[in-house]
């Protein structure tokens, strides 16, 4: 299990250009942190409210290289036209993409936030983008399949995926759109012995 600087998470997150729903979902996320860090017990724990569930998904990522998604909101799902659960993330973005994309899902996983926009493709050929947030999963109801695994939560915001819009994997619906901002949460004797 990760541990933050949850001053540290309020206030970074504070400042991130966050969409309304971004930002209703990073205040759920900060409110599922105790006051030492870590994620709040079982017990004391509240799920992702229903509306932000729909647009959220976990992933596990494992020591040897792939980010299994372990679960993935109904508005992803369709919008996709796939369910991502049980898909190997890394295998749906091109090969020299994947350590990079490797090496972000675990930093988060470890105690970081990941904002980005990704560029998207409809199907019926409109371009947008969607506002994405990454965060380290506080979720223990969440068994790891992997010993040594982090897990991580994302939310993907997006009007036009609670219409319905259906996304063209193929242009580009995994990419990112721009270099993402990752911010380290974990405090700082941690942050010295890790680099």
């Amino acid at each position: 299990m990760f541990k933050i600087d949850r001053d540290l998470a309020r206030h970074e997150l504070d400042a991130l250009p966050l969409s309304e729903g971004s930002r209703r979902f990073a205040s759920w996320w900060l409110s599922q942190i105790a006051a030492d860090g870590s994620p709040l017990q079982i017990e004391k724990a509240k799920p992702v409210p229903g509306d932000l569930a729909a647009s959220t998904l976990i992933c596990e990522v494992r020591a040897w290289g792939t980010v299994l998604c372990r679960s993935s909101g109904d508005v992803i799902n369709r919008a996709l036209g796939l369910d991502l659960a049980g898909r190997d993330m890394l295998a749906l973005v091109s090969p020299a993409q994947r350590a990079a994309r490797f090496s972000r899902y675990g930093s988060v996983g470890a105690g970081g936030v990941l904002f980005a926009y990704r560029s998207v493709t409809a199907a019926d050929g409109t371009k947008f983008r969607i506002q994405e947030l990454l965060l380290p999963c506080p979720d223990r109801r969440v068994a790891m399949i992997d010993k040594g695994a982090a897990l991580t939560i994302g939310y993907l915001d997006s009007t036009q995926l609670a219409s319905g819009t259906r996304l063209l994997i193929s242009q580009g619906a995994l990419n990112l759109a721009d270099e993402p901002k990752f911010i380290d949460f974990r405090p700082s004797p941690l942050m010295a012995a890790s680099a």
